[in-house]
């Protein structure tokens, strides 16, 4: 689909934008033994060893910075 559609580059802004709003509200009203998005732990198991809060915020971080990001620059080159 991307080789026949091509690759916006404000998909990076967009990905990230609505993970920022995802994260915080699955953190919220999604039950932790559910762990979606791995807002309560990494896995199957909640850990503990870091304050849910800050969890969250490494993980709005993360996900752009190695996820997304990485993401981003590969398909940017693949589909000039």
């Amino acid at each position: 689909m991307i080789s026949r559609l091509g690759y916006a580059p404000e998909a990076l802004i967009g990905q990230t934008a609505l993970a920022w709003v995802v994260l915080p509200l699955t953190y919220r009203f999604v039950a932790p033994d559910l762990n979606v998005n791995w807002v309560h732990g990494h896995g199957s198991e909640a850990g503990q060893w870091m304050p849910p809060l800050v969890r969250l915020g490494l993980l709005m971080i993360g996900y752009p910075v190695l996820l997304y990001l990485p993401t981003h620059l590969l398909l940017r080159e693949l589909f000039r």
